[in-house]
Formats: C-alpha cells, sequence, structure tokens
C-alpha cells in the first residue's frame, strides 16, 4: 500500500479502481507504475500526482491481499 494522508482517503469500488489502474487492461502493469512513481520521489509525486489514483492503487492492493 501506498500511505496517503488521511484527509485524502477515500473509498473506491474495485470496478472503478480497476479501470483506473490498469494500463491496457494490465493491472500488474498499472500498479508497478504507481509504485514506482512514489518511490522513486514521494513528496514531489504526492502533489503532482492524482490522489484518486493512489486511493485506487490502494483498494486494489487490499483486494489482491486476501488472495495471498
Amino acid at each position: 500500500m501506498i500511505a496517503i494522508p488521511t484527509q485524502h482517503r477515500c473509498e473506491i469500488e474495485w470496478n472503478e479502481a480497476f479501470n483506473e489502474v490498469a494500463i491496457n487492461g494490465d493491472l500488474l502493469e498499472g500498479m508497478e507504475g504507481i509504485k514506482k512513481a512514489y518511490t522513486d520521489n514521494p513528496v514531489t509525486h504526492w502533489y503532482s500526482y492524482d490522489c484518486f489514483q493512489v486511493n485506487a492503487y490502494n483498494t486494489i492492493f487490499k483486494g489482491m491481499s486476501k488472495l495471498f
């Protein structure tokens, strides 16, 4: 999961999160891209990146963690 300030957290439905995160239908590729953007420079990206996308990432992450 990506840490996100409380005031920017929101619940997103799985299908909406999938559509936001997946790149050409590839969920893993989309998740890796978002994670890389935040691990490379989290402070800069927090202000320039869409917090909806981070919430979508976290929704997918939480959903997939149930598989393992």
